[in-house]
Parts: structure tokens; sequence; C-alpha cells
């Protein structure tokens, strides 16, 4: 299988259709979805982006400010899934996130979706998820970690790239 780019954007404004707007990328992933860029998003951020031909492809779109908010609010809570090393990367990533000039945030995934056996499946499985990690405060502690596996939210991942892509920090 060909790697599939995703990529974490830096935006200036909210494109309205794909293609528009201005923006640049922040980090770079393969094949799926780091878990911890999820973090700076919640299901309300999850739109569908038009393409000429009439499809809509999944985007994640966000205010910065939002975007650290979420992760800084998180990051207590995720400690017991990612371990020490995990919430360091966690912590530099909120830190890369802070100091950059956008006002914006986007998760880019049409590669990803154009991919896929069920391309609409994608904005399902990225709204699953979504709901799963705004779900974990309200759960007891011994359910959590099995919702975010059936989720398919894998924050036990040892690698720096598979739960935060590459090319940013």
């Amino acid at each position: 299988m060909i790697g599939t780019r995703l990529l974490f954007m830096g935006l200036e404004s909210m494109p309205q259709v794909s293609g528009s707007g201005s923006g640049r990328v922040v980090a770079a992933a393969n094949n799926a979805i780091p878990p911890l860029w999820l973090l700076a998003f919640s299901v309300d951020d999850l739109q569908l982006l038009p393409l000429d031909d009439g499809r809509s492809y999944p985007v994640l779109m966000t205010d910065k400010s939002l975007a650290v908010q979420r992760l800084e609010q998180l990051q207590l809570l995720m400690a017991s899934f990612i371990g020490d090393d995990g919430l360091r990367l966690l912590q530099s990533w909120l830190r890369y996130l802070q100091g950059l000039p956008d006002p914006l945030f986007a998760i880019e995934t049409y590669e990803l979706w154009i991919t896929m056996d069920d391309p609409e499946r994608l904005a399902q499985q990225v709204s699953n998820q979504l709901r799963t990690l705004q779900s974990l405060e309200q759960l007891p502690p011994p359910e959590r970690l099995e919702k975010l596996q059936q989720a398919d939210l894998h924050f036990g991942i040892s690698d720096q790239i598979s739960l935060c892509g590459y090319g940013w920090g």
C-alpha cells in the first residue's frame, strides 16, 4: 500500500471549498491521524469540504485558542494512557502549537479519504473518535482505555511519529 499523507495545517482563514484559503503545513503524518492531533479538536470542528465533482471529504478546523485550551485541559487525563514519554511529547506538541502565528488549525484528510474502500466512512470514524475523547472525563477510569481501543485510538504507541506525526518542533 502506498503511504497516504495527512497534514496538520496552520491557516489564515477558513476555506470554503477545497483548495481555497491560504495555509501552511506545520506537521505531517502517514496512513492515520495521530491521536495527539485529535486532542486539539472537538466533534463540532468536523466539516465536509466540497470538491468540484460534488463529493465532500472530512476536514477538521478550529481556532488556535480552542485547540490550545483543549490540549491544556486534557494533559492530566491523558497522562495515564501515554506515560511519561508521551506526556512530554504532548507538552512539546502543545508548546509548538502555542508558538505558531496561525489563528486557525486544520487536519487535511484528502489523501486518506480518497484511498479508502469506503471514503464516506472516514467522517464517521473521525466523529466517533472525537466523541470518545470528549466523553473520557465522564467515564470511570477502568472504562477509559477500553473506550479508546474501541474507537481505534491507540495512545499506548511508543513511537513519536505514530502519536504526533513528523516535521514539527
